[in-house]
C-alpha cells in the first residue's frame, strides 16, 4: 500500500495522510516538499591473497521551478509571481577491502612405539593477504533554477484607462548537495593487515544553483501600485574524500576532493518602470561549501 506523507520525517516513519472525498476548500497543501535525488554504491572483499573492492557513484540532477511571465499581458489587478524550490542531491561511494582472517587450526595427535599419542592443541594462524586495494569515486552534478521573473521583451499593459496594480515577484530556492567517497584497504577485526594496501579515493561536486526575481529588458512598464522583487537563496555543498589504509610493508592512501560551485541570486530591474508606489528589490543569498579530505 502506498501512502502520502506530509513531511520527509513522516515518510521515513511510515506515517501517512488519510485522504477522503469529504474534503472541501482550497487550503490543502503539503508542509514540506523536496526534490531529492541520490546515488549509492557499496562494495567489499575479504579473504584470498589479492583483494580488490571498487565503488563508483554518479548523481546528475537538474530541477527547475519557474513562475515567469512571457509575452504580452493586459490586466487591471495585481500581478503576483511566486516560485519556491527545495532540492537535495546526494551521492555516496564506499569500498571496503579487509585484510587477513584469524583462523584456528584443528587439533591433531601423534603416537610413538606402543603407546598412544595425545591430541595436539589447536593453533591460531592468520591467512595473510599480499595485496589489498580499495577504491571509490563519487561524482555529484547539479543544475537547479528557481525563477519568478518578467522575461525580456514582455509587455504588461492595463485595460482602457486602468493600469496594473501591485507587482510582486518572489523566488525562494534552497539547495543541498552531499558527495562522499570512502575506501579502506588493510585490517579487519581479528586479523592482520595486508602486506601492501592501496586506497585511491576521489570525490567531485559540480554545483550550479540560480535563484532570480528579475524584470528583463523592454520598452518600459507602468504600474499604479508597488513593485516588489525578492530573491532568497540558501545553498550548502559538502564534499568528503576519505582513504583509510593499513599495511605491514606498504600503505598508500590517496584522497582527492574537489568542489566547483556556481551560485547566483538576483533581483534585477533591466528597464524603465513607472509606479504609483514603492519599489523594493531584495537579493538575499547564502552559499556555503565544505571540502574534507583525509
Amino acid at each position: 500500500q502506498v501512502l502520502l506523507a506530509e513531511t520527509r520525517d513522516a515518510a521515513f516513519a511510515g506515517t501517512g495522510i488519510e485522504i477522503t472525498s469529504a474534503g472541501t476548500g482550497t487550503a490543502h497543501s503539503l508542509s514540506e516538499a523536496i526534490n531529492r535525488s541520490a546515488a549509492d554504491a557499496v562494495s567489499g572483499s575479504s579473504g584470498g591473497n589479492l583483494g580488490i573492492a571498487g565503488s563508483v557513484a554518479i548523481n546528475v540532477a537538474e530541477t527547475t521551478a519557474l513562475a515567469n511571465l512571457d509575452g504580452t499581458s493586459a490586466l487591471t489587478g495585481d500581478l503576483t509571481l511566486t516560485a519556491t524550490s527545495s532540492s537535495a542531491a546526494n551521492a555516496r561511494a564506499i569500498a571496503s577491502q579487509e585484510g587477513s582472517v584469524a583462523r584456528t587450526a584443528p587439533a591433531g595427535g601423534t603416537g610413538t612405539g606402543g603407546t598412544g599419542g595425545t591430541g595436539g592443541t589447536g593453533t591460531t594462524a592468520n591467512q595473510n593477504r599480499t595485496t589489498g586495494i580499495g577504491a571509490s569515486l563519487v561524482l555529484n552534478i547539479t543544475d537547479h533554477e528557481t525563477s519568478a521573473s518578467i522575461l525580456d521583451g514582455t509587455g504588461l499593459t492595463g485595460q482602457g484607462t486602468d493600469l496594473p496594480g501591485n507587482v510582486t515577484l518572489t523566488a525562494t530556492g534552497s539547495y543541498d548537495a552531499w558527495a562522499e567517497a570512502k575506501a579502506g584497504a588493510g585490517t579487519n577485526e581479528g586479523g592482520t593487515a595486508s602486506s601492501t594496501a592501496v586506497s585511491p579515493v576521489g570525490a567531485v561536486s559540480v554545483i550550479g544553483n540560480t535563484t532570480s526575481a528579475d524584470i528583463g529588458t523592454g520598452s518600459g512598464l507602468t504600474f499604479e501600485g508597488n513593485l516588489s522583487q525578492t530573491a532568497t537563496h540558501d545553498a550548502e555543498t559538502v564534499t568528503i574524500a576519505n582513504a583509510a589504509t593499513t599495511g605491514t610493508s606498504a600503505a598508500i592512501g590517496i584522497a582527492v576532493g574537489l568542489t566547483l560551485a556556481d551560485e547566483s541570486v538576483s533581483a534585477v530591474l533591466a528597464q524603465d518602470v513607472t509606479t504609483g508606489g514603492d519599489v523594493t528589490q531584495v537579493a538575499d543569498g547564502y552559499a556555503g561549501t565544505r571540502t574534507a579530505v583525509s
